[in-house]
């Protein structure tokens, strides 16, 4: 009689750690697709923000494209030419500035804030207006 009990505290015993090991393994991968899930969420914001970013710098390029034809055809006036001269000079190298205007386009969005910047100075030369 004590052997057969023996044998049934035995294998409850196995089969209780089996269900509490069972338990273990289903909250730990619960918990690791949790954190999956968090990072596929983060990845889509994060594509979400570079998609954003750059299409707003293709914007400003061709914004910048077209004041660069309005300065060399003398259609911008005096003051507002000056005043763009000024906001390029202080921004043109700044990097942090032009990754949050063109995103993974800032290295390009630096050559046209630079080249945008050489339009101005060439016209501020022309017009004699101080640098």
């Amino acid at each position: 009689m004590m052997d057969v009990l023996q044998d049934i505290i035995g294998r409850a015993f196995f089969v209780t750690l089996i269900a509490v090991l069972l338990i273990f393994v289903g909250l730990f991968i619960q918990l690791l697709s949790n954190v999956i899930i968090k990072q596929v969420k983060l990845a889509v914001f994060a594509t979400l923000i570079i998609g954003l970013l750059t299409f707003v710098g293709l914007f400003i390029q061709l914004l910048c494209n077209v004041i660069i034809k309005q300065v060399k055809s003398d259609k911008i006036s005096d003051k507002i030419l000056m005043k763009h001269y000024n906001m390029l000079k202080k921004y043109k190298d700044n990097v942090f500035f032009a990754f949050l205007c063109y995103g993974i386009l800032y290295r390009y969005g630096m050559k046209l804030n630079q080249k945008a910047f050489d339009v101005y100075k060439q016209c501020m030369i022309k017009r004699n207006l101080p640098l």
